[in-house]
């Protein structure tokens, strides 16, 4: 293999004009980490097919010129004898993560550091007309200064460039009495006018899909090639994290559990199928409705989650079922992709014990041998900070996609 270097100038949105002069082997090291959160020197080696030397030598070219960092072992589990492996991974962009939620229930905004962790947070009042002018002043009151990026969370399948998908869109509120109808800026992609107002770089991407992509590199998920997130505490949904990256599908529905047929005969759905996922359990408001019946008191969420871990036997036992009846088409979605871990929402805290029993007993009954015993199902452990943490996730790869993807692997 030619050991030449290729000089490239590339023009990013995430980092103005970047010189960058790397040889064939550095690039292919560098495409290795896009996606990954770190490796270490003998696992370069074989993601690239390098020989051992070259991509030893092509690290320690790439460190010495900042484009790496050394890092910690992040793996957990036991150690193998001997000295553990140094850890490398691609070199964090400046400054901090602007992460903007507009949830059903309640919007937030928070700046984050490229580590995941949330430096400040408050909740976001936006009107439904202008919530490009509540999000500069928010971001106006929190500490750290200006942000590097932003990312924008919405609660909705998002289909880039176009927005909301024609059957949310139009969707008449009484069809979810629970969830606010959608707001008037969601019927295009609000990526840009976020752009254009905050003046650095804007993603925006459904908040499922964010959590997933948190708990996938920085929580349960972590180290680990398939992963498959499912979102419980404020809607039914799933994400979808093959090798690190987001997989969205064509029009950004990849993962819509909700909407995903678990009753035949079950009621018409905002999306035009019947019986979806999403009319049976709407929500946790809903799901707290289902349990509320059986008390002769008003019940909050956080009264569920205590009931749970004390083991009340009939709030358990809604939660198991409701984790069989997600873990039905997670079933089908385990044989047809193959995931080593199924995850779910660490919003529920001790919530989630029962749901994850019901799920693991469903892909037992349903799933062949070869499926149920090399699928992990696992709660989540960054609860409801796993949406931040993908943000910054998503906004790292997109800085290292823009600089390291137009470099051509081979020469010419």
């Amino acid at each position: 293999m030619s050991t030449a270097s290729v000089a490239v100038r590339v023009t990013s949105c995430w980092n103005s004009v970047a010189e960058v002069d790397l040889r064939l082997s550095e690039r292919q090291i560098t495409a290795a980490l896009c996606g990954r959160d770190a490796a270490s020197r003998v696992e370069l080696a074989q993601l690239t097919g390098l020989p051992r030397t070259t991509a030893v030598a092509a690290v320690a070219s790439l460190l010495q010129r900042g484009v790496l960092v050394e890092r910690g072992d992040p793996r957990e589990g036991p150690r193998p004898v001997g000295r553990p492996p140094t850890m490398v991974s691609l070199a964090d962009p400046p400054g901090p993560v602007a992460v903007i939620v507009f949830g059903h229930a309640e919007s937030r905004i928070a700046v984050c550091d490229y580590g995941g962790a949330v430096l400040a947070r408050q909740p976001l009042q936006v009107s439904a007309s202008d919530p490009v002018s509540a999000v500069k002043s928010a971001l106006a009151e929190l500490p750290g200064g200006p942000p590097a990026a932003a990312v924008v969370a919405v609660p909705y399948p998002l289909d880039r460039e176009r927005g909301v998908p024609v059957s949310a869109r139009d969707a008449p509120p009484a069809t979810f009495p629970n969830l606010q109808p959608l707001p008037e800026w969601l019927r295009t992609d609000p990526t840009g006018a976020f752009r254009a107002a905050l003046h650095v770089p804007v993603i925006s991407e459904n908040d499922a899909n964010l959590a997933a992509l948190g708990e996938a590199l920085f929580g349960a998920g972590r180290r680990r090639r398939g992963v498959v997130h499912v979102s419980i505490k404020d809607g039914i949904g799933a994400g979808l994290v093959l090798d690190g990256r987001l997989h969205r599908g064509t029009t950004g529905i990849a993962g819509e559990l909700a909407h995903v047929s678990v009753r035949d005969d079950g009621r018409l759905c905002v999306c035009g199928g019947r019986g979806c996922l999403a009319t049976v359990y709407r929500n946790g408001p809903q799901l707290i409705d289902e349990i509320q019946s059986a008390y002769g008191h008003p019940l909050t969420f956080a009264d569920m989650q205590t009931l749970a871990a004390q083991g009340d036997v009939g709030v358990r036992r809604i939660l198991s079922d409701l984790g069989r009846t997600v873990g039905r088409p997670l079933a089908d979605l385990a044989v047809l992709l193959n995931p080593d871990t199924i995850i779910v929402d660490g919003a529920l805290g001790d919530a989630a014990e029962p749901v994850v029993d019901g799920v693991r007993e469903t892909l037992e009954r349903h799933t062949p041998p070869m499926i149920s015993r090399t699928v992990a199902v696992l709660p989540g452990t960054l609860g409801t900070d796993a949406l931040f943490a993908g943000a910054v996730a998503l906004a790292r790869q997109r800085h290292h996609h823009d600089l390291f993807a137009g470099i051509p692997v081979e020469g010419g």
